[in-house]
């Protein structure tokens, strides 16, 4: 088990009205949640860190929303930030969920090795001054 010292990002946790995050769930050698936007506007991802067992994961290697690319950090320490140190990578329009059509969007993280066990915490901060948390 990881002996990582939790730096917290900040923000309240977001309530129904606002994100709502599904159950963290692994695949392969993913990590998986999906992210509903019930704000009725569009929100952005302002800063992520995920707390990772590094004796099952090994190297966290790529973060998408939506199936793009958001981060590259191939850290193999956790926990892993973003946007610092670890910047996001592409547009900002890569991080925001939308409002209208399909409010749900997918956040995969990709590790070298399958995330077996437990350990495991995605902390997702918006731009509207809240976060969601998910563990396993």
């Amino acid at each position: 088990m990881p002996t990582a010292t939790n730096t917290p990002i900040g923000a309240p946790a977001c309530n129904g009205s606002q994100v709502v995050a599904g159950a963290l769930t692994d695949s392969g050698n993913s990590l998986l949640t999906d992210l509903t936007n019930n704000t009725g506007a569009t929100v952005t991802i302002d800063a992520i860190q995920v707390v990772w067992n590094v004796g099952d994961a090994t190297t966290l290697s790529l973060v998408y929303l939506d199936a793009e690319q958001i981060g590259n950090p191939n850290q193999s320490s956790s926990p892993s930030d973003f946007p610092s140190p670890n910047p996001f990578t592409g547009t900002v329009s890569r991080r925001q969920i939308e409002n209208s059509g399909d409010n749900m969007e997918p956040l995969q993280i990709d590790f070298a090795d399958p995330p077996n066990g437990s350990g495991y915490t995605v902390r997702i901060r918006f731009d509207i001054g809240c976060q969601v948390q998910v563990s396993k």
